[in-house]
């Protein structure tokens, strides 16, 4: 018998029954069918799916008796299962051969499952058949009580954290944590109408009378309603500030339009069964398919790009393919979890899991690292064995909160929670402890560090941060508008910023504590299309299909083009000159090939692990980079020479060796603080931090110079070997407003005061030797006046383009005057000084000055000659761009780095 039925959308479905009314085949409504096999006693036999994908089923036992005893899964992956007596199953072994067996007591109740790692969990229960405890395969106990309704009244953690329950009749009434919390509730008609928190805050939802939500008010009586169809389908919500959001249905009831609140419509396209499309507000419309089990197989981008993805026929994932036939494997073991991945370049990483259990033991990278992983019975990660061979270990306390972590050097990290699992201290592996408190609903309003600062937190009813307090007592404040915006920002000093937004909450205006406006503009899409800042000036931009940014067009009309691969990656930048830089890449996504305006090419290559490991210029030079098994680099040779770099098995640098074999060494405290450094002089420098791990003292040869520093970490002294003692004062937002020098014997050698507009801007400047020097600055803080009375008495007046570049300058009545090319590069002044370019934008010479200038740059745009008056210095640069000599007719010096501090110049 064949039965046909038509959707509400108007597709036609189909099942057919046999002549004893079992289900034999069912049609979707794209005519995807599945099919069904019985035996002789109407057990399910045979499922064939609509991939043509076969599942079997095998019994045991005759008529009634009989039970599923095997399930072979269209990969042939066999499930089975033994039973007791009583037809309860005892035992379950997976397709990996691991085997679950089960107990029960008298009652049929489970009392104890034991796992295939040995681990065993039980349970115990009252005379009414409930759960009273479960204890888990480490032993750790959760007891339950019930009243006579058999709610739960209370829950027990193995930490004896209680958590109680209140019922009146069949409702619950009040929730109570371990730490005496009450959340309350009270009930309407039709359904829960309050909800008091633990500090007092009240939320109240109202339904209609068939029991739907149509209004709720938040603790700060901001309403929020909802409306409803005739089918009880969503039809609109208005928020607290009278925004509107409708939806629209098809005629099968499913949500094909969203409309919000500025008019801008999104809608959903649907065929007989699936969502094929989503259409954007300006058009944009994305694309889906579908394979006959209603798994997405292909998904097309706005502007065509294709991606596929291929199931096998247990339904898992096993290839994604990219429009450019990139392809992404993946394999997977007999239970079903992943075992490979390959990516498009062809290299595997691989996972291992456990001889006992389906627990990841390891991951093998595609050059042969290993991580390795183990667990305790309760399935908590206990170990990580890194690639370098370095151990981390975990701890956890009887609720299964990491309580102590083990780093590969044995430096240990404890956590204390508060009896509902709140973070409350972090000790470090010196000791030091960082506290919080919360509140009874949990926000933060207490952090302390080890040394007592404390930084508090007030909070709105939401439940949202309104005040912080430095450790100072200086405080901040932040407040929202009904809808949850920030809507004003308060400083310590009192100057506020006010923010304004569109239907959409898209910022929209940013008022500074000035009354300086800047205006963001944005399309149906949400998308920025202008910013006009305070003085009128516009940008604007515009986008591709995909919301990728393809034109800026700057306040002076010039414009920059970006296009993009398929892939959405920067394919080309063209700059207002019509300059293109451009950039190609591999499978994985990683930069191949970058091609300067000067059409000069740069390749870059990467290992197995994507990592980079040359970087080949047009002019034949190279770097390249060697790593260890955890990516820490280990070389770097480059035109200098080959720099090479020792860590520790916590991978924290311990050694490095620059060209000319000059070598640092460095070291650690606990906290992988450094406390020594010691040059390729042998030169040692030490460090010392306080509690808070603030640097306090810097010991070399040459003496030791100290720091000290307020209750919110800000440097307020500092000590010199020489007895020259400087101190900085700081206002309540943090700004420098006093600095001093003094000599060993306390006399002043410098003194300064400072004093700063509303927006932060530096305004004076008073010297103790009686000169005052003050600033001014037009709407977008760009300075516009200097003056100084007093010593070196001077005013300065300067003034600027659409695009903040330097027009003029006006320094004691001379008047220089600047013009700018489309890419708002320098090229002539009023002076007579010219300048000139080479294509990829680095400046190569200066006219019209009494030492003209020429300058030459590598394909990094790093000046790597610079000729003035005759004298010609050359500039070479290491792998990470930093400049390691300068050469001159006189010599060389070579420069030695401490990451980006300039360790020593070597002459």
């Amino acid at each position: 018998m064949k039965v046909r039925e038509t959707t509400p959308a108007g597709t036609m479905m189909s099942v057919a029954y046999d002549e004893r009314h079992r289900l034999v085949a069912s049609d979707d409504p794209l005519g995807n069918r599945t099919s069904y096999e019985y035996d002789a006693y109407d057990n399910l036999t045979t499922l064939t799916a609509a991939d043509g994908g076969i599942t079997t089923y095998v019994y045991e036992g005759t008529g009634s008796t009989r039970r599923l005893q095997k399930q072979i899964d269209p990969l042939g992956r066999i499930s089975s299962w033994t039973y007791t007596a009583d037809g309860l199953v005892r035992t379950q072994t997976d397709p990996r051969g691991f085997v679950t067996t089960n107990s029960y007591d008298t009652g049929g109740n489970l009392v104890s499952v034991g796992y295939s790692d040995g681990g065993v969990a039980t349970q115990t229960f009252d005379a009414l058949g409930r759960v009273e405890s479960t204890i888990d395969p480490i032993g750790r106990r959760t007891t339950y009580s019930y009243d006579a309704a058999d709610h739960i009244t209370s829950i027990r953690n193995p930490m004896n954290e209680v958590r109680t329950f209140i019922y009146e009749g069949c409702l619950l009434q009040a929730e109570v944590d371990a730490l005496g919390n009450r959340t309350s509730y009270t009930y309407g008609r039709f359904g829960r109408t309050t909800v008091k928190n633990a500090l007092g805050y009240v939320t109240t939802t109202s339904y209609d009378n068939m029991g739907y939500p149509v209004s709720t008010m938040d603790a700060l009586e901001h309403v929020t309603t909802t409306n409803y169809d005739s089918a009880k389908r969503m039809i609109s919500t208005q928020d607290a500030i009278g925004r509107l959001t409708t939806y629209g249905y098809d005629s099968a009831g499913r949500q094909n339009e969203v409309t919000n609140p500025r008019g801008y419509m999104t809608t959903q396209v649907y065929n007989a069964r699936d969502r094929i499309a989503v259409i954007d507000s300006i058009g944009n419309r994305t694309t889906m398919g579908f394979d006959s089990m209603g798994r997405l197989v292909s998904t097309t981008s706005p502007v065509g790009y294709t991606t596929e993805s291929i199931y096998n026929l247990g339904g898992q994932l096993v290839a994604n393919i990219d429009q450019e036939g990139h392809r992404t494997s993946y394999t997977y073991n007999e239970a079903g979890y992943q075992t490979s991945i390959q990516n498009p370049r062809g290299y595997r990483t691989t996972n291992l899991y456990g001889s006992s259990s389906n627990r990841l033991r390891s991951t093998r990278d595609a050059l042969g690292g290993i991580e390795t992983f183990s667990y305790d019975l309760a399935d908590q990660q206990i170990s990580l064995i890194n690639k370098n061979g370095g151990r981390t270990t975990y701890s956890y306390d009887k609720a299964g909160r990491t309580s102590a972590i083990e780093d590969p050097l044995n430096g240990v990290i404890t956590y204390g929670y508060d009896a509902v699992g709140r973070d409350i201290s972090t000790t470090d592996q010196l000791g030091r402890i960082w506290t919080t408190v919360y509140d009874a609903i949990g926000s933060p309003t207490v952090r302390m560090t080890p040394m007592g600062e404390r930084t508090t937190f007030v909070f709105d009813p939401l439940g949202r941060k309104i005040e912080e307090k430095d450790a100072l007592g200086n405080v901040a404040t932040t407040i929202f508008d009904s809808v949850g915006r920030v809507h004003v920002t308060v400083n310590p000093l009192g100057f506020r910023t006010t923010f304004v937004y569109d239907g959409a909450n898209n910022q929209v205006e940013v008022i500074d504590a000035k009354g300086n406006r800047t205006t963001s503009v944005y399309d149906a899409a949400n998308r920025l299309t202008a910013t006009i800042d305070a003085l009128g000036n516009r940008t604007t931009y515009g986008y591709d299909g995909n919301g990728s940014k393809t034109s800026i067009w700057d306040p002076r009309n010039g414009r920059v083009t970006m296009t993009y691969t398929p892939r959405g990656q920067s394919e080309s930048i063209e700059d207002q000159l019509g300059h293109v830089t451009s950039y190609s890449y591999l499978s994985t996504g990683f930069l191949a090939l970058r091609v300067l305006p000067s059409e000069d090419p740069t390749t870059y290559s990467y290992d197995a692990l994507d990592r980079q490991v040359t970087i080949q210029y047009v002019d034949g030079t190279r770097v390249t980079y060697g790593y260890d098994p955890m990516s820490n680099r280990t070389t770097m040779v480059d035109s200098t020479g080959t720099t090479t770099y020792a860590y520790d098995l916590a991978s924290r640098l311990i050694g490095k060796t620059d060209p000319g074999s000059l070598r640092q060494q460095y070291a650690y405290d606990a906290t992988s603080k450094r406390t020594r450094r010691v040059d390729p002089d042998g030169g040692v420098t030490t460090f010392a931090y306080n509690p808070n791990g603030w640097l306090t003292t810097v010991t070399d040869a040459t003496g030791s110079m100290t720091f000290q520093y307020d209750a919110t970490g800000r440097e307020t002294t500092v000590s010199y070997a020489n007895g020259t003692k400087e101190t900085t004062l700081y206002d309540a937002l943090g700004q420098t407003i006093g600095k001093s020098l003094r000599n060993g014997s306390g006399a002043l050698l410098q003194g300064f005061t400072f004093s700063y507009d509303p927006v932060g801007n530096r305004t004076e400047i008073v010297d103790a030797n009686g000169s005052r020097t003050t600033y001014g600055y037009d709407a977008k803080s760009r300075l516009t006046q200097d003056r100084t009375a007093g010593t070196n008495a001077h005013i300065y007046v300067y003034s600027y383009d659409a695009m903040d570049n330097l027009s003029s300058s006006s320094e004691t009545g001379t008047l220089v005057t600047f013009s700018y090319d489309a890419a708002n590069r320098l090229v002539t002044s009023s002076d007579g000084a010219g300048y000139a370019y080479g294509v990829d934008g680095g400046l190569q010479a200066v006219t019209g000055i009494a030492a003209p200038v020429a300058m030459g740059y590598d394909k990094e745009k790093r000046m790597v000659a610079h000729t003035q008056s005759g004298a010609t210095t050359t500039y070479g640069y290491d792998g990470d761009g930093w400049k390691r000599s300068e050469r001159t007719a006189s010599g060389t010096t070579t420069l030695v780095w401490d990451g980006d501090e300039c360790l020593q110049e070597r002459s």
